[in-house]
């Protein structure tokens, strides 16, 4: 079972997330982060090697699964991916 990851922005510059498998909790981040690329890389090691992806949503809005090894060796390629996506599925939505 491939297990969820959904960042939520807390305020600007600070955000959390929850990492779950099958709806159940199996992680989250224990403060506040500065960074989307925080949450991916934190998020990634709390995977470990157990995973080879995990679904990714911001803010609930999943965005795509992604291998967890691009989480831990290239979180902010993949924090600037996924908000590109995100400004296209609102500009989607205009």
């Amino acid at each position: 079972m491939e297990p969820s990851l959904d960042i939520r922005k807390l305020r600007p510059g600070l955000y959390n997330y929850r990492l779950t498998i099958g709806g159940e909790l199996f992680g989250e981040s224990a403060d506040a982060l500065e960074t989307i690329s925080e949450c991916l890389h934190d998020a990634a090691q709390e995977l470990g090697d157990g995973f080879p992806s995990v679904r990714v949503a911001y803010g609930a809005t999943g965005l795509g699964s992604f291998p967890v090894e691009r989480l831990l060796n290239d979180p902010a390629g993949l924090a600037d991916e996924l908000m590109e996506r995100v400004s296209a599925l609102i500009e989607a939505r205009r």
